[in-house]
């Protein structure tokens, strides 16, 4: 059994930076030679949570910062995104009915669903400290 790597990158809330994200989850995910098909549902989980953060917990606002951290074990990837921007309740947010949706049209609106879709866990939480955060868990095939 191998310890726990730990990753973490810093960087300001702003749309331009979620290719360089997304560039360190696969760095990161890149020893472990996963499939194509995990790596990019991965990678996608962390870029709509993202997308969220800066857009509606930041309203936009290029100062507020993100901090990601990666814990990457043997079994299980473990995300963190931490943000000092407006905090929510996703427990609000009901599961989409994917049929009303297509023949309404609809654009967008799919990131949570899509992010509970694709990992193992998905929890927000809202410290006491002000700090809100994601928490992204998926299981890894053991290597």
């Amino acid at each position: 059994m191998n310890p726990a790597r730990k990753f973490q990158l810093r960087f300001l809330g702003r749309i331009n930076y979620l290719k360089i994200v997304r560039d360190f989850v696969r760095e990161v995910l890149e020893p472990r030679k996963l499939d194509v098909i995990t790596v990019h549902t991965v990678v996608s989980s962390v870029d709509e949570a993202l997308a969220n953060v800066i857009t509606h917990a930041y309203e936009g606002d290029p100062a507020g910062e993100v901090t990601i951290q990666i814990q990457l074990d043997d079994d299980s990837l473990g995300i963190s995104i931490r943000h000092g921007g407006k905090g929510f309740d996703p427990s609000k947010i009901p599961e989409p009915d994917m049929k009303k949706y297509a023949a309404q049209g609809k654009k967008g609106g799919l990131g949570l669903q899509f992010m509970r879709q694709f990992m193992d866990e998905v929890t927000y939480r809202v410290g006491d400290d002000g700090i809100n955060e994601w928490r992204l868990r998926k299981r890894l095939p053991v290597v």
